[in-house]
């Protein structure tokens, strides 16, 4: 399994203590570490790009930032931070504050790239994003190619190509670039892109050009080691049969040939497994094909490592360059395929292949750019690593690692999501007490987790109750030690959750729980040393709350709740007097 290294551990404790105001950063941190715990702030809370931006421009010295423009956005934050990399989405938002005004509606783009770029971020950006379809002015390219000298990599995805805005025109204006995103927009040829000579890296995803003319001209690039042109677009039930983008019968026709390229992903189009051991043959140099959802997707092509479904290692292949690429259509395909797949296969994976499927969950739930959707079916594929018959691959340390990232996340989640997550977080957790047998014990730290996190689950949805309830309550009368339960019995933590279950019990008349709850608590508290533990503290004043709302509706539990509240009465007083 991937541990987090200690610099990683760092910074998301430093973006959880900013967040939650508990740590001030006294002085100006590094990029590096300024990017990560960007990162890490925006994963808690991505909808407050400009609150963090404002609050870390004295302490935080962000270099990269990938962000949704908003109607309410001020660019002149970003001039605070000397920038090498910067994407912009939905920047249709921008129009009130930079339409141009002769040709509304057009954004002035390079009006809005000056006011957000200092001159350090002029200089220096590599990276620029600026997807969408809205128009530009006519002579966007060359402006912007003025402003920023030393640009590496732009994205332009979904921008519309007409007589206002040519490719070819936007290709001379960039000679220079080695990282070239077109995906989903209106291009017809990719005429002019021979300008680009330096070109290592071409994304055209969802381009449907309509001639193999079109595609003359990558025969001139001599640099380019990798061409995606795969469709990311969820299709209808003919194009699955018969794909639409025919785009390497359309090179081949062309007589496209790229000496140095190394890898093409043409995932979900209409490549048959014989147009594809053609173009293997005409690039020599050729290393990898992704094929996912192709009629090529089962062929055997030697010297090529072919990503599809075939085999464990390259579904687990096709995952992480789909996560890396961000293909959110190409991760829920792979994730399907892998819950059946681990729930009915799980023994033909080796140790390193589930290491790192366990790492891919994880690094999905962490990104802030996926939906909830996405990170509802990772957890489901944790589920099914981590069922009763699988857990001897696991320790209980990363057992613990696993339940503490899934209840966080949950915290953050939409309610319908959250359900299905606590449910399968909650399988995990019953199949972690099913392991346990005579003679055999949770580490104390596991322990926590399972005792207060699924508490505090169950607590905030009843739609999950039940079963977070029975794992509660398997945990504390079969699953403890004797000395466990004793040092629960003294922990204010584990009262404090119990009474505060109680609580929301009370609140939605549960009465046969509640008092099953009440139950537990008094043979938690059946030590005095137990109940001084809790005198006189804020869950000594929770309790006497629901003894005291238990008069006017229930006082048969009412009476089980008082031996408690006597002992409350009697030390309380004299506490007092000792102090």
């Amino acid at each position: 399994m991937h541990f987090p290294t200690l610099f990683e551990f760092s910074a998301k404790s430093v973006a959880e203590g900013v967040h939650n105001e508990t740590i001030s950063i006294p002085f100006l941190l590094d990029a590096k570490c300024s990017d990560v715990i960007f990162k890490e702030l925006l994963s808690i809370n991505p909808n407050y790009y400009f609150k963090i931006l404002e609050d870390s421009k004295n302490n935080l010295s962000i270099t990269k930032i990938d962000m949704r423009c908003s109607e309410d956005l001020d660019m002149r934050h970003l001039s605070a931070f000397n920038l090498v990399s910067l994407s912009l989405k939905n920047i249709e938002n921008l129009y009130d504050q930079f339409a141009d005004n002769d040709n509304y509606p057009v954004i002035d783009i390079a009006s809005a790239l000056k006011v957000a770029l200092n001159e350090n971020s002029r200089k220096d950006l590599a990276h620029l994003g600026i997807t969408g379809k809205e128009r530009f002015p006519k002579n966007w390219a060359r402006e912007i190619s003025k402003l920023l000298p030393s640009l590496q990599s732009i994205d332009i995805s979904r921008r519309k190509f007409n007589k206002w805005s040519r490719f070819p025109n936007f290709c001379m204006h960039f000679p220079n670039i080695r990282v070239l995103d077109i995906s989903s927009s209106t291009i017809q040829s990719l005429k002019g892109i021979k300008s680009l000579q330096n070109l290592e890296v071409l994304k055209m995803c969802n381009i449907d050009i309509g001639h193999s003319k079109g595609f003359n001209e990558l025969s001139r690039l001599k640099k380019l080691r990798y061409l995606d042109v795969s469709n990311t677009e969820d299709l209808s039930d003919i194009e699955r049969v018969m794909p639409r983008l025919g785009v390497m019968e359309k090179m081949l026709d062309a007589g496209v040939e790229m000496k140095q390229l190394l890898f093409i992903d043409c995932s979900q189009t209409a490549v048959t497994p014989m147009e594809l051991q053609r173009f293997a043959q005409k690039h020599s140099n050729l290393e990898t094909a992704v094929v996912m959802e192709t009629l090529a997707q089962d062929v055997e092509i030697i010297g090529v490592n072919l990503f599809n479904y075939s085999t464990a290692y390259s579904l687990l292949k096709s995952l992480s360059l789909s996560i890396s690429t961000k293909k959110s259509f190409f991760i829920q395909k792979c994730l399907r395929r892998l819950i059946t797949s681990l729930n009915v296969n799980f023994d033909i994976y080796e140790r390193d292949e589930l290491d790192d499927c366990l790492k891919m969950m994880l690094s999905i739930l962490d990104e802030h750019e996926f939906d909830d959707g996405l990170k509802g079916m990772a957890v489901r594929a944790l589920s099914k690593m981590f069922k009763t018959e699988n857990l001897d691959k696991w320790s209980f340390l990363e057992i613990e690692i696993v339940l503490r990232r899934l209840f966080k996340k949950c915290k953050a989640m939409k309610k319908t999501i959250y359900t299905n997550i606590i449910n399968d977080s909650i399988i995990i957790t019953d199949g972690v007490l099913n392991s346990i047998t005579v003679g055999k014990l949770l580490p104390d730290s596991l322990l926590d987790v399972i005792f207060l996190e699924t508490l505090n689950a169950v607590t905030k949805n009843s739609e999950v109750f039940v079963n977070g309830y029975r794992i509660w309550e398997r945990l504390l009368i079969h699953k403890m030690s004797w000395e466990q339960f004793k040092s629960a019995c003294e922990n204010v933590k584990y009262i404090n959750a119990v009474v505060e279950m109680m609580a929301i019990l009370l609140a939605e008349n549960k009465w046969t729980y509640y008092g099953r709850s009440v139950d537990f608590l008094n043979f938690m508290l059946a030590s005095e040393s137990s109940k001084w533990k809790i005198v006189d503290t804020d869950v000594h004043m929770k309790i006497m709350r629901q003894f005291k709302t238990l008069h006017t509706s229930n006082n048969e539990l009412q009476s089980k709740l008082l031996r408690i509240v006597l002992f409350f009465h009697r030390y309380s007083f004299s506490y007092r007097n000792l102090l």
